[in-house]
């Protein structure tokens, strides 16, 4: 073969490989996923993913360029029933240089943002939720952008068997959309109800949602000399008791929070307990009643005289405080929920455990922390962290989780979350930027897992199936989410057969 032969030869075998390549990427779509790590994110033209019934499993999907495409934006196809995909753009929030949560941290833009959308368009990332229903007959199943799954017998229940409670600041919500004078209280319990939807859609219970401090009270007749919870109050707008915390709660409502100066007054206290008992108000109802300051020996007081204060009025109704199990608070405290670094084997339960700024350390005399204790809600921790909580705290044998706030600094969540010390610590939320709705964060898919997880591991242990663990304590626990993951799928399969 000549020169000139020998190029012809080249430049066809060329172009035969680019039409080969180019046929191969047409037959698995113009998209491609990831597991939705996003420390990792990993893109392939196809992923296996496997589910429970009432479970969401998420993936990451991109748009891959192909020869002769111009790119354009796409609108993204649902399954086929009972299958349900939601499709979230994921935004970044940029941490700046010298303003990072903890030594080590890296500085510049974190996916966490997830803005509801229906398209995808060149050089997004969308995350899919995969809501796998109830009622959905175990197999597999092929469904579009590559994902096929497997769906498990198991049967994830409605009511987490291991609770995380977060506040929701009623009040920040309204600032963060502008609602002030003018809105009704219609729209207003409209645009709240939407938060605490999202708590529960990621198995939170919320705390504090009401727009009282208490439950209203009112006469049960005329001349009554007691006065009786009110849980229907402002029901024509949406807005009452009955409809913003009791109804459709993933765990026992909270009827009050920590309120240093305002305690409650005995006939409030006396309403709620004869709540309780006629079956108006859950049995397990809970009061917040005091929140940590241990290390004041003034206070200590002033919470033990409040936790007297409430037992002796309300004796139905489950205290909580977020303070170390003690002989001398036991008698008045049905739930220590301490931070988790304070946790020592051989407390009583139940009890749980929390994070806050003082379990991160980054609110610890202005010295930023490094991540090698607790795990971390921040932005610039690793991803694994909210889903390694659910796993400690299983782990530590604790009963409920408590975190202090998902809205502490909502109104300006796209800007600055910079919050005792930490990128988002207490923020989990980001307001929509268009309609009166929230969008929900990475770290809340993080968090959902983690409960998920959970019933898993449970599942196992009432099996007989030794699982393994990412963690050993609340000090030493895996960052890398795929730990987690492989030993979920695992826990899965073997589950799958002796349902």
């Amino acid at each position: 073969m000549d020169a000139i032969g020998r190029t012809f030869w080249v430049l066809g075998a060329l172009v035969l490989g680019v039409i080969e390549v180019v046929g191969r990427m047409d037959q698995s779509g113009p998209y491609q996923v990831s597991q939705p790590n996003r420390d990792r994110l990993v893109f392939n033209s196809k992923i296996h993913l496997s589910s429970s019934r009432n479970e969401v499993v998420s993936v990451v999907l991109t748009q891959k360029r192909r020869v002769g495409e111009d790119g354009g934006c796409k609108v993204l196809a649902q399954p086929p029933a009972p299958f349900e995909f939601r499709f979230y753009k994921m935004e970044k929030y940029r941490i700046q240089a010298d303003h990072q949560s903890y030594r080590g941290a890296r500085a510049g833009d974190y996916f966490d943002p997830l803005v509801p959308t229906d398209r995808i368009c060149p050089g997004d990332q969308v995350w899919v939720d995969l809501n796998t229903p109830r009622q959905t007959t175990p197999g597999n199943y092929s469904l579009p952008f590559g994902i096929s799954l497997t769906v498990w017998k198991m049967v994830i229940p409605e009511r987490p068997t291991l609770p995380l409670y977060i506040h929701l600041n009623s009040y920040a919500v309204l600032l963060a959309h502008s609602y002030g004078q003018g809105r009704s209280w219609e729209r207003q319990a409209q645009l709240l109800q939407s938060y605490v939807n999202t708590y529960r859609e990621h198995r939170i219970e919320p705390y504090g949602q009401y727009f009282y401090f208490f439950p209203k009270l009112k006469m049960t007749r005329q001349g009554a000399s007691t006065r009786e919870l009110d849980l229907d109050a402002e029901s024509a707008m949406g807005a009452s008791f009955r409809q913003l915390v009791l109804k459709g709660a993933i765990a026992p409502p909270v009827v009050f929070r920590p309120d240093f100066e305002n305690p409650p007054q005995i006939e409030q206290l006396k309403a709620i307990d004869r709540a309780i008992v006629r079956g108006y108000l859950p049995s397990d109802t809970i009061a917040y009643v005091w929140d940590e300051g241990e290390s004041d020996p003034k206070l200590s007081l002033q919470c033990l005289s409040r936790l007297k204060w409430v037992k002796a009025h309300a004796p139905h109704l489950k205290t909580l405080v977020t303070r170390k199990p003690s002989l001398e608070f036991a008698p008045f405290v049905d739930w220590f929920v301490a931070i988790q670094n304070e946790f020592h084997p051989g407390w009583r339960k139940p009890f749980g455990l929390y994070v806050s700024c003082q379990s991160q350390g980054s609110c610890k005399d202005g010295v930023r922390a490094r991540p090698t204790g607790p795990p971390m809600f921040v932005i610039d921790a690793p991803i694994a962290s909210e889903r390694a909580f659910f796993w400690i705290n299983n782990r530590l044998g604790a009963a409920v989780g408590l975190y202090y706030n998902a809205t502490e600094k909502l109104v300006t969540a796209w800007t600055d979350q910079s919050f005792a010390g930490g990128n988002g610590d207490g923020t989990l939320i980001y307001p929509d930027r268009v309609e009166s709705r929230p969008n929900s964060s990475i770290r809340l898919k993080m968090l959902r897992q983690g409960s998920y997880d959970v019933e898993y591991i449970r599942w196992a242990r009432a099996a007989g199936i030794e699982a393994a663990t990412p963690v050993v304590d609340q000090n030493h626990w895996s960052q890398n989410w795929a730990d987690y993951q492989k030993i979920r799928d695992g826990l899965g399969i073997q589950l799958n057969q002796i349902f």
